[in-house]
């Protein structure tokens, strides 16, 4: 007898939360807001596609392009079969449209409308005719058990999804059955736990996405049961937060955003100094990834911190009393600013204080269509050198040699070099 095929959710830190997957599992997913469960399900099915494995999806919630949507896979050899139960009955123009026009399906997918939904017992047998003959592991899905109930009542759903369990029986599955919380009898909502192996509630606490392990048979001593683990998506792929988070990542995001805003640049300008996507730094400004280690180091230099000032306080201050000039950092701008600005930072990160001392160089003629800093924070300057105009939204202001610049919560929209030598200031931002 050859090893059964190792079953997964698709998602490594839910199949690790589970203490693994065990055959048959089936897995009751109740959704709270009712539109939490399809993130899971598009994993659930990428993962089945791109291991070949068959999968069956029953759906009565939604339209198969909007199933299909999420599933946009080049691969051979992988075969989903689409039941749609959604169309049958309420929308069968876009049911034939599909159906009559296959090519408009990725090659993987096959679409079925039942010809006949009254009875419970003529879906089982559609189903059954869409597994494989020859394979005894599969996946399936069946959405969702409140869209059933909705065609066959209560009682109906019930009888379906224990004739259901009958025939996978001895089969190598893993079966997600979904249902929406609190609108359903209590009669109902405990035969249909009673029947699931594992049960997940999504849920929002604090307004950020929760999962929480209701039941797990057989894994009653895992300390993640009942506890509610936060979850996010980050290109396509969801995580789920299974162990505590530590201290030093908190710490992380807290001071990347703090030296990002610092240096006045942006999440997509700093993604693409970096190399990564603008969704990324946020996900790791808001604690809920790790960057890659070659990343962080990039964000050092980027900010021109040590890699260290992520994640520990410097242990003095003011190590010496000059900053010589070549120690001066000079600020790593976005590419179309490179040849019109340059900024010099003259305070040490662990300096502190409630002002960030800067030297600001504008060539001759250049134009900078923007501030040099985007915080709207009290800010004046000094010009050491060279005449300039400066927009604001009260007008035009011309400022030279002595004069003195004072912005009180605003920004300047341009600034142009009006001479033929380098304009030079002496700025402070105030914190």
């Amino acid at each position: 007898m050859g090893r059964k095929a190792v079953l997964t959710t698709g998602i490594e830190d839910l199949d690790r939360a589970l203490g693994g997957v065990r055959s048959p599992e089936t897995v009751l997913w109740v959704d709270e807001a009712g539109d939490r469960f399809p993130i899971f399900g598009s994993a659930f099915a990428r993962h089945q596609i791109l291991t070949g494995k068959p999968l069956v999806f029953v759906s009565f919630d939604r339209l198969p392009h909007g199933i299909l949507a999420g599933l946009e896979l080049d691969v051979k050899g992988a075969r989903v079969v689409l039941v749609d139960c959604f169309s049958h009955g309420k929308a069968s123009a876009e049911a034939d449209r599909l159906e009559g026009n296959e090519g408009r399906l990725p090659r993987f997918a096959r679409l079925q409308t039942p010809s006949d939904l009254s009875r419970p017992d003529a879906l089982v047998d559609l189903v059954l005719s869409a597994l494989p003959k020859r394979r005894k592991t599969f996946a399936l899905v069946f959405e969702s058990l409140t869209g059933m109930v909705g065609v066959w009542k209560e009682s109906g759903t019930l009888h379906f999804m224990e004739r259901m369990q009958e025939v996978l029986q001895g089969r190598n599955t893993i079966t997600y059955w979904v249902t929406r919380k609190k609108v359903h009898s209590r009669h109902f909502r405990e035969e249909v736990e009673s029947k699931a192996s594992v049960v997940v509630e999504l849920s929002a606490m604090r307004n950020k996405p929760h999962l929480t392990l209701r039941k797990a048979s057989g894994r009653e001593g895992s300390a993640l049961l009942g506890r509610p683990l936060r979850y996010w998506q980050v290109e396509g792929r969801v995580s789920v937060e299974t162990k505590k988070r530590s201290s030093l990542k908190k710490v992380l995001g807290r001071r990347l955003r703090k030296f990002r805003v610092r240096r006045g640049i942006s999440q997509t300008e700093l993604a693409q100094m970096i190399g990564v996507t603008p969704s990324s730094i946020s996900q790791i400004e808001s604690n809920l990834i790790y960057p890659s280690i070659p990343a962080l180091v990039r964000m050092a230099e980027v900010l021109d911190v040590d890699v260290s000032a992520f994640f520990s306080e410097p242990l003095t201050r003011y190590r010496k009393p000059i900053l010589e000039q070549e120690r001066a950092r000079k600020l790593e701008l976005p590419e179309e600013y490179r040849s019109v600005l340059s900024i010099w930072a003259l305070a040490p990160e662990d300096m502190g204080g409630k002002g960030e001392p800067y030297v600001i160089e504008i060539p001759p003629g250049a134009v900078v269509p923007s501030h040099f800093f985007s915080r709207k924070t009290d800010q004046m300057g000094y010009v050491l050198q060279g005449r300039l105009i400066f927009q604001t939204e009260t007008g035009a202001n011309l400022a030279g040699p002595g004069d003195v610049i004072y912005l009180a919560g605003a920004t300047a929209t341009e600034w142009r070099n009006l001479g033929e030598e380098t304009a030079r200031l002496f700025w402070v931002l105030f914190t």
